[in-house]
């Protein structure tokens, strides 16, 4: 019992590590070493739990698999998982006492979680670095749906115990009011809804459990019960449930998974019984993307459709029946639901796959699946060395491969010679020395290994490149796009044609090509790059590249709108009015519209506009009323204060006073506007001044944007006044744009003028 727990808390501990390497090496060792020898000693059970495993030895015999290396890794993990499940199914010791320790590490898991949370700048233990790019760790865990998960297992358990052993039950209650609390905390929003409902439903269980078997009980279970839920609440407000909820208002739940999950549906009907090879969703996935990221997509965010992308509808089958099996011990067990409660979590993210957590869940379903009689039994000899077998091999293949690990982290030409050698089938570690010996035999055995890596395959293709092999690495390159939906080969190709003038062997132009399928990949890349290709090989560029993706919209508008003039601007700011969001695409269309008013192009940047307004980006309003805050761009009023002239938007209404101490000559407010080259139009403005005295030299003034001229000016505002309502008519004169000011200029012989004007609205309308 002490040993198979040891080993699982040091999986908890451990879990940031990484999903291979050195502790994981320790965990799968560890256990197939407890196992191995608890075989010896006679403790067998049903060996038929290590047809998990075994799947993974049948994929690679009959080379089945995308990728060897990676199922024999996954092999191990399922066969160190089969382990737990059974030492947990066939221990002679006490199941309670295990179940006490598991609830004081959870305990300990929940106090570290919530005294961490927001002092230690994501350092477990406050020493220990997290994984780089984050700032929050969760008890020993790096990802607070693992956390949750953890928890999810751990609640029922504590639940469990705290009606069990009515002497401590408070204490049980605290743990539980703490692993709820800290779930909270730690944002997970599947895991909260999980939590939530174990904290209502397994004490009722519990308690109907109880009253069916000891009816005089039932008014301190009740009671108990009770006081959990409260605790729960207690612990959550103390430790904040903010974060959570701005989690919940932050967007769809499913973005992103839910494309993962059709990436997966589609490998598993690829190859529906044996699948592509345990281990290998993200060597495999690229292939299949629905979504093309930036980052590395290492597992589908929904364990289910994963075992049967990677292992066939028969090893999903094989996993689910191993659980349906189980549930009728689960009834009898509630102390267990957790596992129920995580296979479900698993529909959104891969507990299966992180041993910190998946190590728990084998061990509780083997603690309630065993046999009520824990009495010494006669093993069947067959059980017994199968299960001794298995655990001496995956003990020494654990420690072999992990040495091979830990020599390859070393990286050097020496250690990765020693890594290649203790692992041959890993292509990482001959890519690797590839890079040190510049031996295309040691890149080429690389992506004979693990054909699907398109970035070993990319690497390939250009030493061919080199090598003057066009037709080869041309071909190459072509497998690598088919293997990998992605930017990258995309990317590569059309730089490959850029270099042979855009055409490929048979004389078609295949730069376009690749370029647009490059673009519409590359959300989150840098496509400047591709642009500036793009541009040598075409000035109108745009229109044969650009994609409706709101991404390289944005990048496309942000390239010419900073380094050059810009063609086809209007093309692409219709796309991102047509693709984009207000927030925050708004802000690029305006700057378009702003380039063309520079340009002197006012019938481009007044469609925008309008375009902008017709979508809801913009108040209709904008320009005439005060209702919000000018923009100071486009078509919106523009403010300039000065020394002695403060310019103060508020609700419905634009503020300018005037200290007497201002410049001669200032227009602190102004707005542009398209109009007709042969219309009348008339500026009607609503206002009261305040203390501005007569001849103040404040007047509204028109002038032609293009050329300069005057084409109006109104009288002296001044005094003081109730609401006032005045027009300044002018006529267009052939000009396009004309500019609205707001003008203070001192009067000959006069002083400068004080006091405050307030606008609630300046409109202009073409007169008939």
């Amino acid at each position: 019992m002490l040993p198979l727990f040891v080993v699982l808390v040091f999986a908890s501990l451990t879990i940031a590590a990484g999903e291979y390497g050195w502790a994981i090496s320790i965990f799968q060792a560890s256990v197939c070493l407890i196992a191995f020898g608890a075989a010896l000693r006679g403790s067998s059970a049903q060996a038929w739990i290590l047809l998990l495993p075994c799947l993974g030895l049948l994929q690679l015999a009959v080379g089945s698999t995308a990728y060897s290396n990676a199922t024999i890794l996954s092999t191990l993990h399922w066969l160190a998982l089969s382990s737990v499940f059974l030492l947990a199914f066939t221990g002679t010791w006490e199941r309670d006492r295990f179940l006490d320790w598991f609830s004081a590490f959870a305990g300990f898991e929940a106090a570290l979680c919530l005294a961490q949370l927001h002092t230690s700048n994501g350092r477990i233990f406050w020493y220990f670095p997290g994984p780089t790019g984050t700032d929050y760790v969760y008890g020993t865990f790096h990802s607070y749906n693992n956390f949750a998960q953890f928890a999810e297992l751990a609640i029922p358990v504590v639940l469990y115990r705290a009606l069990a052993d009515r002497a401590r039950w408070g204490w049980y209650a605290l743990v539980a009011g703490l692993l709820y609390a800290a779930v909270i905390a730690s944002t997970s929003r599947a895991g909260s809804i999980i939590v939530t409902a174990e904290i209502l439903i397994v004490p009722v269980a519990l308690a109907w459990n109880t009253r069916r078997r000891r009816g005089e009980a039932v008014r301190q279970a009740g009671w108990m019960m009770a006081c959990i839920p409260l605790l729960a609440v207690i612990w959550t407000f103390a430790a904040g449930w903010e974060r959570l909820a701005k989690r919940f208002e932050s967007g769809d739940l499913t973005a992103g998974r839910k494309e993962f999950f059709y990436s997966a549906v589609s490998m598993a009907a690829d190859k529906p019984l044996l699948g592509h090879g345990l281990g290998t969703f993200p060597h495999v996935y690229p292939a299949f993307s629905q979504l093309d990221l930036p980052l590395f997509v290492n597992h589908a965010h929904n364990d289910w459709a994963e075992f049967a992308s990677d292992g066939g509808f028969l090893f999903a089958v094989a996993i689910f029946g191993l659980f349906v099996w189980c549930l009728r011990h689960l009834r009898r067990n509630l102390w267990a639901f957790g596992v129920i409660a995580v296979m479900v979590h698993a529909a959104v993210d891969f507990p299966f796959e992180r041993p910190g957590v998946s190590g728990w869940m084998f061990a509780l379903l083997g603690l309630a699946a065993r046999p009520r009689d824990t009495g010494e039994q006669t093993p069947l000899p067959l059980w017994r060395w199968t299960i001794a077998g298995f655990g001496a091999a995956g003990a020494t293949a654990a420690l072999w491969l992990g040495y091979a690990e830990f020599q390859y982290q070393k990286d050097t030409p020496q250690s990765l010679a020693s890594a290649v050698r203790l692992n041959p089938w890993n292509a990482e570690y001959w890519r690797r020395l590839a890079d040190f010996d510049h031996s295309a035999a040691s890149l080429e055995r690389a992506q004979k290994l693990n054909p699907a890596d398109s970035t070993i395959l990319l690497q390939v293709a250009l030493n061919h490149e080199m090598d003057g092999d066009l037709p080869q690495a041309e071909e190459l390159l072509l497998d690598a796009a088919d293997r990998d939906r992605g930017w990258l080969p995309r990317w590569t190709l059309a730089n490959f044609y850029f270099r042979r003038g855009g055409q490929n062997k048979e004389g078609d132009n295949k730069f376009w090509h690749w370029a647009k399928l490059a673009a519409a990949a590359g959300n989150g890349q840098d496509l400047v790059p591709l642009f500036r290709l793009a541009e040598n090989m075409s000035p109108d560029y745009p229109a044969r590249i650009l994609p409706d993706h709101p991404d390289a919209l944005r990048q496309y508008l942000r390239h010419v709108l900073r380094d050059q003039p810009a063609p086809s601007l209007l093309h692409a700011s219709a796309k991102l009015l047509a693709a984009g969001t207000q927030i925050p695409d708004r802000d690029y269309i305006v700057a378009v519209v702003e380039r063309f008013l520079q340009a002197k192009d006012p019938a481009a940047a007044g469609t925008l506009w309008q375009s902008m307004v017709d979508k809801g980006w913009l108040p209709a309003e904008a320009g005439e009323a005060f209702s919000a805050k000018p923009l100071g761009e486009g078509f919106d009023w523009r403010m300039y204060p000065a020394d002695g002239i403060v310019v103060t938007p508020s609700s419905g209404e634009m503020t300018i006073a005037l200290s007497g101490k201002q410049p001669e000559a200032w227009y602190p407010l102004q707005r542009l506007a398209q109009v007709e080259p042969d219309g009348r139009y008339r500026l009607r403005v609503r206002y009261t001044t305040e203390g501005v005295p007569p001849q103040s030299g404040l007047r509204w003034r028109v002038v032609d944007e293009l050329t300069g001229d005057e084409l109006a000016r109104s009288a002296p505002l001044y005094g003081e006044s109730p609401l006032k309502e005045d027009y300044v008519d002018f006529d267009a004169r052939g000009s396009k744009l004309v500019r609205m000011q707001l003008i203070c200029i001192r009067e000959p012989g006069m002083v400068r003028a004080s006091g405050a004007i307030h606008l609630s609205a300046a409109e202009l309308t073409r007169k008939t």
